[in-house]
């Protein structure tokens, strides 16, 4: 997984999540204890490759989860993406910017949940590029 410093400060106890390579990109810190630090999303997703060329069974994919300013450099690199639509309003300052459709297609919606009593509705597509 690639993230920005941000997102990796706000994981549970600043902690790199489990099971998998965490790379994260920052111009500030250096070093953080079981994870890859890189200066550019570039050197991020080539980092990314090399380790995954090193697993027994390569995934060739990774994934970048945030934040906004990651996103928006990785979109162009990106081949496919999820997206989770929350029927929620909560108070934010960052989001995940608009992409051009004419780019991208649904290619499936791979779970969606109506609201009830307890929880709010919520759609999760895979889209891919064209």
């Amino acid at each position: 997984v690639i993230m920005g410093r941000k997102t990796y400060d706000s994981l549970p106890m600043r902690r790199p999540l489990p099971g998998r390579q965490n790379i994260v990109i920052s111009r500030t810190v250096q070093e953080i204890d079981g994870a890859i630090v890189c200066s550019t999303l570039e050197s991020a997703l080539t980092t990314a490759k090399i380790w995954d060329q090193a697993q027994l069974e390569s995934q060739r994919i990774a994934m970048v989860i945030g934040g906004a300013e990651i996103f928006r450099l990785a979109m162009p690199h990106a081949t496919l993406f999820y997206r989770t639509l929350v029927a929620l309003k909560p108070k934010a300052d960052v989001f995940f910017h608009d992409f051009d459709p004419k780019q991208w297609y649904c290619a499936q919606v791979l779970a969606q949940q109506e609201a009830n009593s307890e929880t709010s509705s919520y759609r999760i597509e895979q889209w891919i590029r064209k």
